[in-house]
Parts: C-alpha cells; sequence; structure tokens
C-alpha cells in the first residue's frame, strides 16, 4: 500500500477504535504517505490516540495528522524513511517537554516539518532539533492575555534553509545554528507573555535576531515591524547578508 487517507467525524458514530486499527493496518502494509484528519473540533478527550506503530513505520515517508491525539511512547521513535511531517493541532498525553524532541530525533532524513499549535496545546516548549531539516513552517492561535501558560520554541537546526514562522504564543523563542537559512517569512509578535517585562522581551528579540542574521531573503508584515521598533528602535542587528526584504503594509 502506498498511500492511506482518511477523514472523519467521530461525533457522527464513526467509531475511533476501529479507525485506529485500520490506521494499524496501513502501517503494517507498508503504507509510505498516511494522512489522518478527524474534523470533529470539540471534545478532544473523545478523540482516540494514533496506534503506537505510528512510531516505528519502516516505510512512512510523509505523515499528515490533523485534530487527532498522540500518546508518548516508552520506546525510542524510529521513522527512518520519514521526509514530511504534518501536526495540526494535536493533544499530546501528559505535558513531556521532550515529546517533540523524541519524535523529530528519530526522523533522521526528516526534511520538511508543520506545526500548528493551539490554544490548548499540552507541549508547552516545543523543541526542533535536527540536522536534516530543510523547511520548518509553525503557527499557533493567536495569544489570548487571559491565557496564563507560557509557551516556547525552540529551533536547532544547521541545515535549514526556509522557515514560515506565525507563532502568536511564545514567550520565548530561540534559533541557534541556523548557518544555512536563505529565507524567512516571520509573522510574530514576540508577545512574550503578560508577565515578562520589557527588558526581558527587548533581549530575547535581539537574541532572535542575531541567530537570523545570515538570512538572505525575509518576508515581514508591518505589524511585526511595529513590534521590533517598539522593542529595539533602530538598535536592529545588522543583517549583512540580506538581499530582498518583502514588507506587507496596512493602508489607513
Amino acid at each position: 500500500m502506498r498511500k492511506f487517507k482518511i477523514t472523519y467525524d467521530t461525533s457522527k458514530g464513526h467509531d475511533p477504535f476501529g479507525i485506529r486499527e485500520w490506521i494499524a493496518t496501513a502501517i503494517s502494509r507498508g503504507a509510505q504517505h498516511l494522512d489522518v484528519v478527524d474534523t470533529f473540533l470539540r471534545y478532544m478527550s473523545f478523540k482516540e490516540f494514533m496506534p503506537l506503530d505510528i512510531y516505528k513505520s519502516k516505510t512512512l515517508v510523509s505523515l499528515k495528522l490533523v485534530e487527532v491525539r498522540m500518546s508518548n511512547p516508552d520506546f525510542v521513535v524510529s521513522l527512518p524513511c520519514l521526509k514530511n511531517m504534518h501536526l495540526e493541532k494535536i493533544m499530546y498525553s501528559g505535558e513531556d517537554p521532550s515529546f517533540m524532541e523524541k519524535l523529530i530525533s528519530g526522523c533522521p532524513v526528516l526534511e520538511d516539518l508543520t506545526v500548528f499549535r493551539s490554544s490548548d496545546d499540552n507541549v508547552l516548549v516545543l523543541r526542533v532539533t535536527s540536522k536534516s531539516l530543510k523547511r520548518f513552517r509553525v503557527w499557533s492561535d493567536r495569544w489570548s492575555r487571559s491565557n496564563s501558560r507560557e509557551f516556547a520554541l525552540e529551533i536547532d537546526a544547521s541545515g535549514l534553509k526556509y522557515m514560515k514562522l506565525g507563532d502568536q504564543q511564545s514567550k520565548r523563542i530561540v534559533v541557534k545554528n541556523l548557518r544555512s537559512l536563505f529565507m524567512i517569512d516571520i509573522d510574530s509578535i514576540f508577545n512574550g507573555g503578560s508577565n515578562t517585562n520589557l527588558e526581558m522581551k527587548k533581549d530575547t528579540t535581539r537574541d532572535f535576531l542575531n541567530g537570523i542574521s545570515r538570512v538572505r531573503h525575509m518576508i515581514v508584515p508591518q505589524l511585526t515591524l511595529e513590534v521590533l521598533y517598539r522593542y529595539l528602535g533602530s538598535n536592529i542587528p545588522m543583517f549583512s547578508n540580506l538581499y530582498r526584504l518583502e514588507v506587507s503594509c496596512i493602508a489607513r
């Protein structure tokens, strides 16, 4: 089997246990592409966990999971062929900060990663550490001042060439070893959380910009530019390799 794709709605009587068995069977049959979407948008606790087989497939090349639950495996993740992974509004079991790190470390040839974080994401620290990763996109719901949870994003990817940063929740965004970064699309307000003082916001924002200062092509919206100017004024780090800058402006 080359590809298995299923879209279902738990609220309409679809048996999640049966669907879980189908997914496990597809993996055991050597599926290369797996695409699972649960369109039931509420009551995540009623959604079924993905089978543990999903963490030890020897054939999966691409994996797309939307609005499902993933359990934290008590064994080493091994996905030796996985190149593309898309995780959208996933509910993870527990709050193990190393969950994503464990998952990504088990994908030695991963090249393309997309993560959409929801406001009730229970992995507060999203760690992306990979030498093979070339493209990374991250989005999140708009940050709410009533949400006191402190999200963080940490990226260490020496081979990364393209990054889309649409994270509106993270108090802290840390980037390391982005020496291959060619293009970045930044759509973040660097909120820092309501309890973060201005000096800390300035420091974390400056460190982020220093971490991407080798980029050659940058896309940034007007709102993000205004936030950067409010935090740093004219003390923005030098982008000596930048040859193309795209700014989207809002008519007022």
